[in-house]
């Protein structure tokens, strides 16, 4: 399953609106409550200017409570647009209903004062009320005046006062939208130029990009694709080499494998024939070993992969796993192949695989070059942070002016008649390099012959 692609424009839009719109909620629950408020301070008054309108009509005339109200102001009372109204007047003292709804609920206790006034809320009949309350002493007579009405027109005028408030946010958020929206098309213009310049560019383009129109915040993800482009570029061109490397050097042991495949065909002499097969193996050996020495150096160019982690490792128990190996080799061409291990653990850190076929191509080129009866030492040594690991030999050795030049790729000498490819100490030199070692070649112990030294540091110490 895909991830789902998201777009990094309407990504951006949605984190710079989203706090906003959450804003604006809270704004409008804010001012919600506010409006509501300030349209219950304006009813409240009007309730309370009718609970005094019905106050200044209570009359004590012979110890009798009288409420002078004519039907027709009783009527122009209880007449509302929107809310249903209601009013009562009490004589407390009497318990008496003088006029007005009973549905009202009874009032609370006021405090003893003449005037005393309190505004609450209730319902009836499940409906909310707002009742405003006052109280009226006539000597020992106590009047409860009430007038109360539901809260429809509060809350219309509250929604008209949140919609007065929000409605020009709203628009201003809308018309923010578009110009947020027109800001983010236009600096993500950028990166949409760097999509037209790679969907142009051939498969063979590895060149860095330019990061001078970049914007401060994609430059990090241009050098990091410059980056890639560069290691890209360098495997493409160790591929290259590699390929260039092979066509080279394969070409001659097939073209005598070929000439003598040709040579055997025509002729009738079974000598002849059996000398032509000699010479064909020969050719094949040499081309097998080439082959194999070639896909060596590839895994040990510094810009391909490691084929195996690093790790910490002891070239004492290493040395004596590829000496082993070898023995037999030796004693086949009548050579001296022996071991001097360290007397402690020689830890470096390195790839075991890469490791093994530097010393063992180290040995076979001390073979190769070391007439029979000729002594092949491995030496391992530690000083000072260094383990040293020396091939040496008492062949013809190597002349000072070429020491150097016999680490290159290919390189032989002239006077160079033995077999080989010129590959053995070139991969020497690569791995060594991978690992951060160096090489240095000198004359054997007594004046004669080779020693080649690849000094690495040891573990810990690098």
């Amino acid at each position: 399953m895909q991830p789902e692609v998201r777009s990094l424009r309407n990504r951006l839009l949605r984190w710079l609106l989203m706090p906003v719109l959450l804003l604006l909620a809270l704004d409008g629950a804010i001012a919600y409550g506010l409006a509501l408020k300030y349209a219950n301070t304006a009813y409240d008054r009007a309730l309370f200017d009718t609970a005094l309108t019905l106050a200044g009509q209570v009359r004590v005339q012979d110890g009798a409570v009288r409420v002078e109200l004519p039907p027709a102001a009783m009527r122009m009372l209880a007449i509302d647009q929107y809310d249903r109204v209601y009013y009562r007047v009490d004589d407390i003292g009497a318990g008496q209903l003088l006029i007005g709804s009973a549905a009202l609920p009874p009032a609370p206790a006021l405090p003893a004062a003449d005037g005393a006034s309190l505004l609450r809320d209730a319902s009836i009949d499940g409906e909310p009320v707002r009742i405003s309350t006052l109280r009226l002493d006539f000597g020992a007579r106590r009047i409860l005046v009430q007038s109360a009405e539901t809260l429809i027109k509060r809350q219309m005028l509250a929604r008209q006062i949140l919609w007065g408030m929000l409605l020009p946010q709203v628009l201003l958020i809308a018309l923010a939208a578009g110009v947020i929206r027109f800001g983010i098309r236009n600096g993500l213009a950028p990166l949409r130029r760097l999509e037209t310049i790679l969907a142009g560019r051939s498969a063979n383009d590895l060149q860095p990009l330019d990061s001078g129109a970049i914007p401060a915040e994609a430059r990090g993800l241009i050098v990091a694709l410059n980056g890639l482009l560069q290691r890209t570029a360098s495997m493409v061109a160790a591929q290259h080499r590699f390929v260039a490397n092979a066509a080279h050097q394969l070409r001659t042991p097939f073209a005598g494998i070929k000439a003598q495949i040709e040579l055997a065909r025509r002729s009738g002499d079974p000598q002849q024939v059996a000398q032509s097969l000699l010479q064909l193996q020969h050719a094949a050996d040499n081309g097998a070993h080439l082959a194999q020495q070639l896909l060596l150096l590839a895994q040990a160019d510094p810009e391909n992969p490691l084929p195996q982690p690093a790790v910490t490792l002891d070239l004492n128990r290493l040395a004596a796993d590829v000496v082993a190996e070898w023995v037999p080799t030796a004693l086949q061409r009548q050579q001296d192949l022996g071991l001097q291990p360290a007397p402690q653990p020689a830890q470096v850190l390195g790839t075991p695989l890469l490791l093994r076929e530097l010393l063992a191509n180290l040995i076979d080129n001390a073979l190769r070059y070391t007439p029979p009866g000729g002594v092949i030492t491995v030496a391992l040594r530690q000083s000072a942070g260094s383990v040293w690991l020396q091939v040496e030999d008492n062949g013809r050795g190597i002349a000072p002016a070429e020491r150097t030049r016999v680490l290159e790729r290919f390189y032989r000498s002239a006077d160079n008649s033995g077999p080989g490819c010129g590959l053995g100490l070139a991969i020497v030199s690569e791995i060594a390099g991978r690992h951060g070692a160096s090489v240095s070649i000198d004359a054997g112990s007594d004046g004669c012959g080779t020693c080649v030294s690849i000094r690495f540091a040891a573990a810990g110490e690098a």
